[in-house]
């Protein structure tokens, strides 16, 4: 199994507002991020730029499952999250981001306060 991309958590604390720090996805092996209970991703689709985005989930204590799934199109920047029940994302600690159908320049950033 490939390695998944970490993506650093940016904070949120600036009243003057923050200029949050993009990087690119990786389509191929997916992307992950410590889930404290208050991440919220950032996908950004620059230009014509498309992908969906499906961040996994777990079944939770009434076997509920559900995984998040959404299309990113055309020069927007769409927020996830945030995901506060960590034990249903991901592996119940890390989330997980998978981009798929990716066209163009996609791009992502995760941040808390």
């Amino acid at each position: 199994m490939a390695v998944r991309t970490t993506i650093n958590i940016q904070k949120l604390n600036e009243p003057a507002g923050v200029d949050l720090a993009f990087v690119a996805v990786d389509a191929v092996n997916g992307m992950q991020v410590n889930n404290t209970g208050k991440c919220i991703v950032f996908v950004q689709a620059e230009g014509t730029a498309s992908c969906t985005v499906t961040i996994a989930s777990l079944p939770d204590l009434n076997d509920r499952t559900g995984d998040a799934s959404h299309a990113v199109t055309g020069d927007a920047v769409r927020a996830f999250g945030p995901f506060g029940d960590s034990s249903i994302w991901g592996d119940g600690t890390r989330l997980f981001l998978d981009f798929s159908a990716v066209l163009g320049t996609v791009k992502v950033a995760v941040a808390q306060s």
